[in-house]
Formats: structure tokens, C-alpha cells, sequence
């Protein structure tokens, strides 16, 4: 699952880069009737099970290493939030 959740986070985050979004939190992205981005998911999706999956990553995100950094990036105002409203409180 977590493995899952760091390519889908990779793969909205080059979506909402192609699409050049801008308005915001990457939480936030919309990148509706982008062709770009309608492109290179029809791209990464064509190829089924018949690649491995850095072939896929790649077809989308242009690399084929994962890392976090989308994730965090996703994740960040949740976190921003907890960390206010855990201000002076003892958690763990």
C-alpha cells in the first residue's frame, strides 16, 4: 500500500508540473482537460502488465526512481495542521 500510495503521489505530481498548475497545494491540483497530461496517462496505462513498472513511472514521471518528496509534498497541509493543533501537547 505505501509503496502504491509514493507512485500515485509521483504520478500527480507530474500531471499537476505538466499542466503547469500553479493555484496551489499539490492536494489541491486539477489538471482537467489538460492533453498533455490525457496523453502521457493513455501512454503509461497502455502499457498494462506488459512492462515493469519503472517502465511505467517512467512513461509518466520521466524518472525511474520513487521517492517521497511528492508525497510529503501532498501531505503537507494536514501536517502543517496536526503540528498546530499539537503545539504544547505530548503525542507518542
Amino acid at each position: 500500500m505505501k509503496d502504491s500510495l509514493v507512485v500515485a503521489t509521483a504520478a500527480l505530481a507530474a500531471c499537476a508540473s505538466t499542466a503547469a498548475w500553479q493555484k496551489g497545494p499539490l492536494d489541491q491540483c486539477s489538471f482537467y482537460g489538460s492533453k498533455e497530461v490525457g496523453q502521457r496517462l493513455w501512454k503509461m496505462l497502455s502499457l498494462g502488465a506488459s512492462k515493469p513498472w519503472p517502465d511505467a513511472l517512467e512513461t509518466m514521471t520521466g524518472q525511474r526512481q520513487m521517492d517521497g518528496s511528492a508525497l510529503l509534498e501532498y501531505f503537507q497541509p494536514p501536517q502543517g495542521w496536526l503540528k498546530q493543533q499539537n503545539q504544547g501537547k505530548q503525542c507518542g
